[in-house]
C-alpha cells in the first residue's frame, strides 16, 4: 500500500496497516545508535521546528496554502517516516494516543500483535507515544507514533519499520521529538467566547471553541456554527459533545418537515443509524420537534438530538451530540452551552422586510445569446457567461443545467427523438415526451429517470427561428419537488425574443 499521509489518517482516527518489503542490515558491536549519524538539518512545518538526522532522504512533502503540513522521510530499516502538523488537533498528545489506541483495539484489518503507550517527558509540551508490532509476514511490522502537543497544535511523528531495528528507530524518533519547537501565532484563548448576531446569542468559556461553519455564499443571511471543546483534556471531551446551531430563511425548500424527513431518509440508508424517534420539547419558550438517534462505528458511539422550531420567520436547527460513552458528562456540559444561549426575537416589521428580501434574493437574473432568464441564486454560473460559446453551465449540489445551443436548424421533434435514444442508453428509464407551455414558448419536453444514481433528466427543447435551444436539466430525485419549482419559475421567466 501507499504509506503517503499516514499522520492524516491517524488525526482522523481511521485504521492504520502496515505492508513492506525485504531491507537486510548490519549491526555494530558496539551498541548505540549505529543507523543514524548525529549531525541533523532542521525543518519548518506549519509552526513547528524539528530537527531530523541528515541520513533521513525527503520522499515528499504536502503543503497547505504554501505552507508545509507534513515531511515523509525515508531511511535505513525504515520503511516511512512521516512528521506532520494540520492544524488544531483538539486535544492533547495524550489523549490522541488514547484515541489511536481505541482504534488498534477494533481494527480488523492487520490487528496488533502487541502495542505500549508511553507518557514522555519533554519540557513545555504535552508528549506521549505509542509502539505496535503489527501481526504479518513482512519486514515493516514495527510502527510508532509520537504526539507533541502546545496550544491546541500537534505535532505527529509516524514511522513504519523493520522489528530488527525498532530501538534505533524509536530512539531517532524521540531525539525529533526532543527537538520540537513552537513557532506559531496561534493561541488557545484565555477570555470569554462569544458569538452575536441579528437572531441568537451565545456565550461559553474559554476551553470552547465556537466556529463559523456557513458554506452556503448563495444564502448569506444563512447562520451556522458549531461548538466543541478547542483543547481535550481527557478522552470524555475529544471531539465530543458538540453543539451545531443552523438558522436558515424558511421558505418551501427550507422547512422543518423537509429537514426531518431528509434526516429520517439518511438515517434509513445508513447502516450506522439507529431509526430516529420523533418527540415535541419545549427549548427556549418555543415547542421543538425533536429527532434522536444514535450513530455507532468502530470506536465511536453517538447520540444526536437535533431540535427543530420557527422563530423570526427563520428555521431553527439546534443539533447536540455527545458521546454515550461519557454521556453525563457530555449531557451537563451541553446543558451549560443551551442555558447560554439565547434566541432573539425580531419585530414584525423587520421580519417581513427580511422575508421580502430573501425572496428577492432566491433568484438571479441573466442572458446568454439574447436570451434573458431568472434561475435560483444557488445554482451558479460553472464560468463566466460568453455568447460567443455555444453552451453555458449552471448547477448548485443537486441540481444541473446546461443550456445548449445549436445552429444546424435541426428539427425539435427530430432533437426530442435523439434524446430519448441518449437518454435510454445512459440507463434512464420511464422515458417520455410530451408538448408543455410556459409563458409565450411552448417546448417539447423530454425526461426519464435513473433509479440507481437518484438522478431524473428533463430537457425542453425549442426552435428559435433557424435555432435549436435545448435546456437539459439534471435533478436529485430527493428533491424533485422542490427543483421542479426550480425549473418551472426559469422557464416562465424565460425571454427569447432577444435572440438573433
Amino acid at each position: 500500500m501507499k504509506y503517503r499521509g499516514i499522520a492524516a489518517f491517524i488525526l482522523c482516527l481511521v485504521m492504520l496497516t502496515s505492508t513492506g518489503c525485504s531491507f537486510s542490515l548490519k549491526k555494530s558491536e558496539s551498541g548505540g545508535n549505529t543507523l543514524y549519524s548525529s549531525s541533523a538539518k532542521s525543518y519548518n512545518v506549519n509552526g513547528f521546528t524539528f530537527e531530523a538526522s541528515e541520513d533521513l532522504k525527503i520522499e515528499d512533502t504536502n503543503e497547505i496554502d504554501g505552507k508545509i503540513i507534513e515531511y515523509e522521510f525515508s531511511g535505513n530499516g525504515i520503511k516511512t517516516l512521516e512528521v506532520t502538523n494540520y492544524g488544531i488537533n483538539y486535544c492533547t498528545a495524550e489523549v490522541s494516543i488514547q484515541s489511536l489506541e481505541n482504534t488498534i483495539k477494533t481494527r480488523k484489518n492487520d490487528p496488533a500483535k502487541e502495542y505500549e503507550t508511553e507518557k514522555l517527558d519533554i519540557p513545555g509540551f504535552n508528549a506521549a507515544a505509542i509502539n505496535i508490532v503489527n501481526d504479518g509476514d513482512d519486514d515493516y511490522c514495527g510502527e510508532s507514533h509520537i504526539y507533541v502537543s502546545t496550544e491546541g497544535q500537534s505535532l505527529c511523528i509516524s514511522a513504519f519499520y523493520d522489528l530488527d531495528d525498532k530501538d534505533d528507530v524509536k530512539e531517532l524518533m524521540r531525539d525529533i521529538a526532543k527537538s520540537v519547537k513552537y513557532t506559531g501565532d496561534f493561541r488557545l484563548p484565555t477570555e470569554q467566547q462569544s458569538y452575536d448576531c441579528d437572531l441568537f446569542s451565545l456565550s461559553c468559556g474559554p476551553e470552547w471553541e465556537i466556529k463559523d461553519t456557513n458554506k452556503n455564499e448563495a444564502l448569506s443571511e444563512e447562520t451556522d456554527i458549531s461548538v466543541r471543546y478547542i483543547y481535550a483534556q481527557d478522552s470524555e471531551h475529544y471531539m465530543y459533545p458538540k453543539l451545531t446551531v443552523r438558522i436558515v430563511p424558511e421558505d418551501e425548500k427550507n422547512n422543518i418537515e423537509r429537514f426531518i424527513e431528509k434526516s429520517i431518509k439518511s438515517a434509513g440508508e445508513s447502516k450506522f443509524k439507529s431509526e430516529p424517534q420523533r418527540d415535541k420539547e419545549e427549548i427556549f419558550g418555543y415547542t421543538a420537534d425533536t429527532l434522536t438517534f444514535d450513530v455507532d462505528t468502530s470506536g465511536l458511539s453517538l447520540r444526536i438530538k437535533n431540535f427543530y422550531f420557527n422563530a423570526n420567520g427563520y428555521v431553527y436547527i439546534i443539533s447536540s451530540n455527545i458521546n454515550k460513552k461519557a454521556a453525563d458528562v457530555n449531557t451537563a456540559d451541553l446543558q451549560k452551552l443551551l442555558d447560554n444561549l439565547n434566541i432573539k426575537q425580531l419585530s414584525d416589521e423587520e421580519i417581513a422586510k427580511r422575508k421580502q428580501a430573501h425572496e428577492e434574493a432566491r433568484y438571479t437574473a441573466y442572458t446568454f445569446r439574447g436570451a434573458s432568464f431568472e434561475i435560483a441564486s444557488e445554482m451558479k454560473p460553472n464560468r463566466e457567461l460568453d455568447d460567443s460559446k455555444k453552451y453555458a453551465d449552471f448547477s448548485d449540489n443537486n441540481t444541473d443545467l446546461r443550456i445548449i445551443v445549436d445552429e444546424s436548424g435541426a428539427d425539435v421533434e427530430k432533437k426530442a427523438q435523439s434524446t430519448l435514444e441518449s437518454l435510454s442508453v445512459d440507463g434512464y428509464e420511464d422515458t417520455q415526451t410530451e408538448k408543455v407551455t410556459f409563458g409565450a414558448n411552448e417546448f417539447v419536453c423530454v425526461s426519464g429517470i435513473n433509479s440507481k444514481e437518484k438522478r431524473r433528466a428533463e430537457v425542453y427543447l425549442i426552435n428559435v427561428g433557424k435555432q435549436n435551444w435545448s435546456f437539459d436539466f439534471g435533478l436529485n430525485t430527493d428533491d424533485y419537488e422542490y427543483n421542479k419549482d426550480i425549473i418551472e419559475k426559469f422557464l416562465e421567466s424565460l425571454d427569447l425574443s432577444g435572440v438573433k
